[in-house]
């Protein structure tokens, strides 16, 4: 029998190169290289795995996350921009931009916030800002026609300001709340102008002033802003002649004087005594006059027509119906009666007695 050959001590002949991962192992009549991962053997040597052409690096290349980068062995990954590898270098991971606060992406100082995205970020901006590439900027309103509320008219001047922007308004405009625009000034919020919004007056705005419109029944007092009331009564009044005015604040009111009827600015006569509203006394005779009336005592009674009329005795005063003449005079109510005597005779005018 004849004795095997080592292969593996034969050196020379480089077989299973150890540089290259490779350990001989002999066998009876023969010998096999044992290779290292990364390796493969071809039957006399180990030759390197290209794991980058035979599909076995994947992970470095899906959705084109990196390139693989062979070496011997083995191989890494060379990752996209916005991927990093992993710790082994053998697969690509999201890099996650927002953590290196360092850089400060999205200028936080300017209110943006970096939103990190599977191989990027993005800015989300405070209002006022524009994310573009280098960060969130300040949008200029004023040049990009953002401000025109601010412009319009020559109102005003727009300003800029970081993240946002005011108006600088001109002469006879003022500011809204939010300063975004301008309106015409409100004069009339002046201390000169109060006077004129009292009762009967009315500001109206201009540009630069105001002005002051009087309502009717009332009258603006000479260079002042104030408006006062007119008495229509003293000039202007429609009431009829027998009618009083009353002036009120801003017109004037017409009413008949007592004795008339009608709106103030038509008055007729009220005929009392025809209306049994006349007070007159009972033995009284009640006379229409105009506005009002009279009572006079009927014939035969004295007073004052109202309050009393008392009986005359004629037969006492008037000198009728003379005893001495044959008479016999007797007192009635509101007149007399003459009887003559015997042997005397009653005149025609039944006041006397002749013999």
């Amino acid at each position: 029998m004849f004795p095997d050959i080592n292969e593996c001590s034969y050196t020379k002949k480089n077989k299973c190169i150890s540089s290259q991962g490779g350990q001989c192992v002999n066998t009876w009549g023969s010998f096999y290289c044992s290779c290292r991962s990364g390796y493969s053997t071809n039957g006399e040597n180990c030759v390197d795995i290209d794991e980058c052409s035979n599909g076995g690096a994947y992970q470095c290349t899906r959705n084109n996350q990196g390139r693989c980068m062979n070496t011997p062995g083995s191989y890494y990954c060379n990752c996209s921009t916005g991927f990093m590898p992993t710790r082994d270098g053998k697969s690509c991971t999201d890099l996650d931009e927002c953590s290196f606060t360092k850089s400060n992406l999205c200028n936080s100082s300017l209110g943006g916030l970096c939103i990190n995205q599977r191989g990027s970020y993005r800015c989300q901006c405070a209002s006022g800002y524009l994310s573009t590439t280098a960060g969130c900027i300040d949008i200029d309103e004023c040049r990009n026609g953002g401000a025109y509320q601010c412009t319009r008219n020559n109102q005003g001047r727009c300003m800029n300001t970081p993240g946002s922007y005011y108006c600088n308004c001109s002469t006879g405009f003022m500011p809204t709340r939010d300063g975004k625009s301008c309106t015409v000034l409100d004069n009339c919020a002046t201390p000169e102008a109060s006077k004129c919004v009292s009762p009967g007056g009315r500001c109206v705005n201009s540009y630069s002033s105001f002005s002051c419109h009087c309502s009717r029944g009332y009258r603006a007092i000479h260079n002042s802003t104030e408006c006062r009331d007119k008495d229509e009564c003293e000039s202007a009044s429609r009431c009829h002649a027998d009618a009083i005015c009353t002036n009120t604040p801003g017109s004037y009111v017409c009413s008949c004087r007592p004795g008339y009827i009608g709106d103030g600015y038509s008055c007729r006569d009220f005929d009392e005594c025809s209306n049994g509203v006349a007070r007159c006394h009972v033995d009284a005779t009640c006379t229409n006059t105009p506005g009002s009336y009279r009572c006079d005592c009927n014939s035969g009674f004295v007073g004052d027509g109202r309050l009393s009329c008392r009986d005359i005795n004629e037969c006492d005063t008037l000198n009728v119906c003379k005893d001495s003449e044959g008479g016999v005079c007797t007192n009635i109510p509101g007149s007399f009666n003459c009887s003559c005597k015997p042997g005397f005779l009653l005149n025609p005018d039944r006041r006397s007695c002749r013999g």
